[in-house]
């Protein structure tokens, strides 16, 4: 892939096909939305005086509604979303440490496509605070400008996305024996999410999930974590185990 980096205007411009994800900085609210490649161009600020971090995003991304899973949104009847067209982006969000205890954020994400009936807006807002050196409390909440009744969608709580999250301690990819838990509850509304970050929940499901990680070695970890939800839609239940073991080089 084609990727340049350098600074500019006192910040940093990445060009190419960048990495992108909502809120990266911050580790509970990070990529609810979104968390891909842009084919396009970012440009992050820090500021020196209040460490606020403020990104921008311009580009193109291939349209998350392209297999029989997830294409299947559609408007008035008819298909809403592109099989294959790209979909054009906009992105702007803010990090910004009110306290060395309290993080906060706020974003804007646009969406639009030739095929689609409007412009998709999200809206999100979050916040982590730290409780001591174990234990991190943080939530995320988006909302969306469509409707859902417009697109074939019953249940009002897909036009919204939030997260509440405890997290104890934290694992380390570098160091050995470091681990990290959560608990946490998703609603992952299908018109406030794109391509969630997430492993064991999913676009249009709500419930309750659990994890862990832990480093075997340096930049070997592994991970388990369990879901037990509903479909929002139907309200069908969900429930499922995921576990990986991932080495870095």
């Amino acid at each position: 892939m084609f990727y340049l980096q350098g600074p500019a205007f006192g910040g940093t411009i990445s060009l190419g096909k960048v990495d992108y994800a909502d809120f990266a900085n911050m580790d509970i609210a990070y990529g609810m939305i979104f968390d891909d490649y842009i084919k396009g161009i970012k440009y992050t600020y820090t500021d020196k005086d209040t460490k606020n971090i403020y990104t921008a995003m311009i580009g193109n991304f291939d349209s998350p509604y392209n297999d029989n899973v997830n294409g299947k949104m559609h408007y008035n009847g008819k298909q809403a979303y592109p099989e294959s067209d790209a979909m054009h982006y906009v992105g702007l969000q803010a990090e910004m440490p009110i306290s060395n205890k309290l993080m906060t954020g706020l974003a804007y994400h646009n969406i639009r496509s030739g095929e689609l009936e409007d412009t998709q807006q999200i809206f999100e807002v979050a916040g982590e605070y730290k409780l001591d050196n174990n234990f991190k409390l943080g939530g995320v909440y988006a909302l969306s400008n469509l409707d859902a009744n417009k697109y074939d969608l019953g249940n009002s709580d897909q036009e919204q996305a939030y997260i509440f999250q405890l997290n104890y301690k934290g694992a380390k990819r570098t160091i050995p024996n470091t681990y990290g838990l959560w608990v946490a509850y998703k609603n992952i509304g299908e018109l406030a999410t794109f391509l969630p970050t997430y492993t064991n929940s999913f676009t249009g499901e709500q419930g309750y999930e659990l994890g862990a990680r832990y480093i075997f070695a340096k930049n070997l970890m592994g991970e388990v974590s369990y879901f037990n939800g509903n479909d929002i839609e139907n309200d069908k239940t969900k429930t499922r185990w995921f576990g990986r073991l991932e080495y870095r080089f």
